[in-house]
């Protein structure tokens, strides 16, 4: 069976990602592996370490992405053996941005994107591309603009990004289920459907239920939660574990950019929203120009602190941030009765 890696997190050597995914690469070498992605991407740098040693792997490389992937996580895509999509999985492709302050910068941010884009047309259709999205990528990757594209599972395989869409619903079994929940939870007269009035014609007793889920009967059955779990806990215990997974998965999103900015991490889970492509990008950005600041500005030492105060602060700053984001998690999960 083939081994499975997670990318669920951003792409960063500060947070260990690109270690831990070349350390766990490096254990497999000699079979073939599945990646699972769902990454808003990071530090570009990062990221070729990851796929230089994605390149060097014995067995194949199955690519399976999953809710989304972003920036660098995209880039990755074309150095799979193979790659898999959700139907509802969301792909976005960007140049790369920085500070530039000078020739210099300008010219190492120009040869990133220069490989970017090469990594990228080496599995994409232009013209498909084009046809698709309404953009060129002489547009993706225009200095002067800041581009965004997002495409979907379906059309990321239509420009050929992608090898194979994966489908997550099937809608007839879905209606399927829906029906027969209904039917338990409202206790249907076995002769009534939903939204069948000539059934509703021959049993006026029948409960038939509108396309609003309304019943439309002079008395309709009250029910509690507290009934509703006493005559349906396993229904009622999937239900909750449904709720539970996806605040999981929401406040996980957040808590993959606690380092990245705490205070707006904080505030997101504790408004009760979603994270959002928006919001992403900005903390991806923000990561991006605090890495690329120490990366293309190794020679301005002048203005400074010396490196061993410089190092010291960093850590206590480092370990802070930590310690309030533990607490804070720990705090999140007592509250979703996720504590251990």
């Amino acid at each position: 069976m083939a081994k499975e890696i997670l990318l669920y997190n951003v792409i960063s050597r500060g947070l260990g990602t690109a270690e831990n995914f070349i350390n766990s690469l490096e254990e497999n070498k000699d079979q073939d592996v599945v990646i699972r992605s769902n990454t808003p991407g990071g530090d570009v740098f990062a990221g070729w370490g990851m796929i230089g040693k994605m390149r060097e792997h014995n067995k194949n490389i199955l690519l399976k992405i999953e809710g989304n992937t972003s920036s660098m996580g995209t880039v990755m895509i074309p150095f799979s053996d193979r790659s898999e999509a959700l139907e509802v999985t969301q792909i976005m492709i960007h140049r790369a941005s920085g500070p530039v302050e000078n020739e210099q910068d300008q010219k190492l941010l120009d040869t990133i994107n220069k490989d970017l884009r090469r990594a990228l047309e080496s599995k994409i259709d232009l013209d498909k591309f084009e046809k698709v999205t309404g953009v060129t990528m002489d547009d993706v990757f225009d200095p002067e603009k800041r581009i965004e594209v997002w495409l979907t599972a379906a059309e990321a395989k239509e420009v050929g990004l992608i090898d194979k869409v994966n489908k997550i619903i099937d809608e007839k079994e879905g209606m399927k289920a829906v029906a027969d929940k209904f039917a338990a939870f409202n206790s249907f007269n076995p002769e009534a459907t939903l939204e069948d009035p000539e059934k509703k014609a021959k049993n006026p007793e029948a409960k038939i239920v509108d396309g609003n889920n309304n019943l439309n009967n002079e008395n309709p059955k009250n029910m509690t939660l507290d009934k509703f779990k006493a005559e349906n806990p396993d229904l009622f215990a999937s239900v909750l574990a449904l709720g539970v997974k996806a605040e999981k998965d929401r406040t996980g999103s957040w808590l993959a950019f606690g380092d990245v900015d705490f205070e707006t991490v904080k505030k997101g889970i504790e408004s009760g929203e979603e994270l959002s492509r928006t919001i992403t990008a900005e903390f991806i950005r923000k990561e991006f120009s605090a890495e690329a600041l120490v990366n293309l500005k190794d020679d301005s030492t002048a203005k400074v602190e010396t490196p061993e105060v410089k190092a010291t602060k960093e850590e206590t700053e480092a370990s802070e941030k930590e310690v309030k984001l533990n607490a804070f998690e720990a705090k999140l999960n007592e509250s979703l009765g996720l504590a251990k």
